[in-house]
């Protein structure tokens, strides 16, 4: 993690390819971790590359990493991050470790930029499908989708912060490509959720998040409300049993697992007992966001929940 995260956020704080694919056998992809039998060339260079989209007459920016190898079995799973405020998509690629996760579990890492000077994702208006931000992701997701070797039948978000509510936010536009969201240290349900369908969700907060409190309050972006009476929202939207089943992980974590949902619909989630507002087993903590758990790995379990595993 670069040390420009650390400022950004505590300034938060304080303020707040390539053609020529073989043939496919054209079955359409879950999140089970498989894919097409298919050999092409990936479509992306190895490592971090940036690209650009034009909103409204305006560039916008975004970040793939991808895996280093050229020639690919099989297409690939793409997952969108989006980062806090105040932060870049470089960092959060860095914080959370999915940019080195993508080349081990071969699949593309899609990091959209916010704009402007604080670099906050218009939430509300991503819910409700409208507003720049909307856009730039729709079209983001179009040219990255159209791409070959790409499985546009297992796309998903996820964000940290406020881009986690960016991510849980797609879920109530509705989106047809995304198949599965998740969210770290930031929640999100409004009116605007309630027309879309079942949504299978993963999500991390921290009861000790001063940022981003845990019962509600005022956050640098927005205000809002006690996690758990979101995750009910959630739980009801997607027609899930009231009581989720319980268990305990180790010292610190309770993970929450709703059943009976709508549509095979899947909503889970650990709470971190003292958790800050951190990644939970990011390879650098720092104290001035809080505690950061070792006892669950958060990008390990959210990819899993994807169905993207190691083979």
């Amino acid at each position: 993690m670069t040390t420009r995260l650390v400022g950004a956020v505590l300034a938060a704080v304080v303020a707040l390819g390539l053609a020529a694919c073989g043939g496919s056998d054209g079955k359409p992809q879950g999140t089970d971790g498989t894919s097409s039998a298919k050999t092409c060339l990936a479509p992306y260079d190895a490592g971090v590359s940036e690209h650009t989209v034009t909103v409204d007459g305006k560039r916008r920016t975004y970040l793939v990493a991808a895996p280093e190898a050229r020639v690919l079995s099989g297409t690939l799973p793409v997952v969108y991050l989006f980062h806090g405020l105040g932060s870049t998509a470089a960092d959060v690629m860095d914080y959370t470790g999915l940019a080195t996760l993508a080349d081990e579990r071969q699949f593309l890492l899609v990091a959209p930029a916010a704009k402007g000077k604080n670099r906050e994702w218009d939430v509300t208006g991503i819910a409700k499908g409208k507003g720049e931000d909307a856009t730039f992701i729709d079209d983001v997701a179009k040219q990255v989708g159209s791409q070959d070797c790409v499985d546009a039948d297992r796309q998903f978000a996820v964000g940290l912060s406020n881009g986690s509510g960016v991510s849980i936010a797609l879920a109530c536009h509705g989106s047809d490509y995304l198949k599965a969201y998740a969210g770290v240290a930031t929640t999100f349900f409004s009116s605007a959720c309630k027309q879309s369908p079942p949504a299978s969700i993963i999500y991390f907060h921290g009861t000790g998040d001063d940022v981003v409190p845990f019962n509600g309050g005022k956050t640098p972006a927005f205000d809002v409300r006690a996690v758990p009476d979101v995750l009910a929202d959630w739980a009801d939207h997607d027609g899930c049993e009231v009581d989720p089943k319980l268990k305990k992980i180790g010292k610190d974590v309770e993970r929450s697992t709703w059943q009976g949902c709508d549509d095979d619909a899947r909503l889970q989630a650990y709470i971190v007992d003292g958790g800050g507002h951190t990644w939970p087993d990011a390879a650098v903590a720092y104290p001035t966001l809080g505690k950061t758990t070792k006892t669950v790995d958060a990008g390990s379990l959210i990819l899993a929940f994807f169905g993207i595993t190691k083979d």
